[in-house]
């Protein structure tokens, strides 16, 4: 969360840059009737590490962060273009003035909606609470703007300025005051539209930025082309990082499914999907195929002198050296449950089954003593069992 809390910040640091250039403007252009900076795109910028905190997740990984800065500054540039074909440092046109007053009212308006989208929506206190802050400093920062530029347009100076400051101190107060109790508080919400906000919003600074292109498009139509451009390109690259990272994911968490968490050999779900295709391919090809059974002798008597601990290193050591004996691509060691293992050796007939039984156990018999300070040597019990199926529709 300091990423967001930092974006906040710098939110602010624009704000108040844009309130010290515009009190510098007033005061140079009072002093020496000279043109002043257009500090209204400080004004404007503001919004844009905000628009950055509702859409980009501190969780993911570089490139999706990066592809977000991208998005973030192409938005601000946008900004700045809008904003500067109004404002110059001649001044602002009349017509402008509205045209920038409507930016304004947009930007505001989409801070507000966004934020609290993500407020009622948000599972995580610690989200909960940033943007429970931000929601009600967007909110009344919407209705004061809208006050000071469509209803009180008098020069700086006047009583009502005093109007300014309440976002900003409402903002103080939700940042200094001791968390609540979120949780208590929380709005119960679908929990589709949390699902729904979580994954839609990325698609806060593309939109962002298809609004300002949108807005650019009858004064600069070549840079508000390439605002669409970027939107598009930035939303795409940034939709297949993730994607490629979710598939990773979904892999990664297969495997483990079919994994023993603590031997890392396959698990007993995979032992009985494995046996059931190894059975069906055996049948159709008239084919041989072998178990193995293995129980670690007198394992109860390890766990009981030596402890569970000990017992868990003797499973772990037993399923290695069953694991480096087996070769690769020759069959599927398991975990069966407890301190026994199963080998599926398709292909194998008897003989060769005993053979590889045999190995394991000799193996098994020569690996030395569990651990330093457990002196016990194991050895394991071996079961076959081979079978040759009739193929399907063959004649007894």
């Amino acid at each position: 969360m300091r990423g967001r809390w930092n974006a906040l910040g710098l939110a602010m640091m624009l704000w108040a840059a844009g309130m010290a250039s515009t009190s510098i403007d007033e005061l140079v252009h009072a002093l020496f009737n000279t043109p002043t900076t257009p500090s209204v795109l400080l004004f404007v910028l503001y919004a844009v590490p905000l628009v950055f905190a509702l859409a980009s997740e501190n969780h993911e990984d570089r490139c999706v962060r990066w592809t977000d800065a991208a998005l973030a500054l192409a938005l601000g540039g946008l900004f700045a273009i809008y904003t500067l074909t109004f404002s110059t440092v001649q001044g602002t046109h009349p017509a402008g003035v509205e045209h920038l007053r409507f930016m304004f009212d947009v930007e505001n308006l989409f801070l507000a909606l966004f934020a609290l989208g993500r407020w009622v929506t948000s599972e995580d206190s610690g989200r909960r609470r940033y943007f429970a802050a931000l929601s009600r400093y967007a909110v009344v920062y919407l209705l004061v703007a809208a006050y000071v530029n469509h209803v009180d347009n008098s020069a700086y100076g006047q009583w009502m300025d005093a109007v300014i400051p309440v976002p900003f101190l409402l903002l103080l107060i939700d940042v200094l005051r001791r968390a609540p109790d979120l949780d208590s508080k929380r709005l119960l919400v679908p929990k589709r539209w949390t699902q729904v906000a979580r994954i839609a919003s990325p698609l806060i600074l593309p939109l962002a930025l298809l609004a300002v292109a949108t807005m650019l498009m009858p004064y600069r139509p070549a840079l508000a082309s390439v605002g669409f451009v970027v939107a598009t390109v930035g939303y795409g690259v940034r939709t297949i990082r993730v994607q490629m990272r979710s598939s990773e994911e979904q892999e990664h968490l297969a495997r483990l499914s079919d994994l023993d968490g603590l031997t890392g050999v396959a698990n007993r779900r995979r032992f009985d999907d494995s046996l059931a295709r190894e059975w069906m391919r055996a049948r159709r090809n008239g084919d041989w195929i072998s178990l193995l059974l293995l129980d670690i002798d007198h394992f109860k008597k390890l766990n009981d002198q030596w402890g569970h601990h000990a017992g868990d290193q003797g499973i772990r050591l037993v399923a290695g050296t069953l694991a480096s004996s087996l070769h690769r691509g020759s069959g599927v060691l398991a975990r069966y449950g407890g301190e026994e293992f199963a080998v599926i050796l398709p292909g194998l007939a008897p003989d060769a089954a005993r053979a590889v039984g045999e190995e394991m156990r000799l193996a098994v018999e020569r690996m030395g003593p569990v651990a330093v300070d457990v002196p016990v040597m194991l050895t394991i019990s071996v079961g076959v069992a081979s079978g040759r199926l009739v193929p399907e529709g063959s004649a007894l």
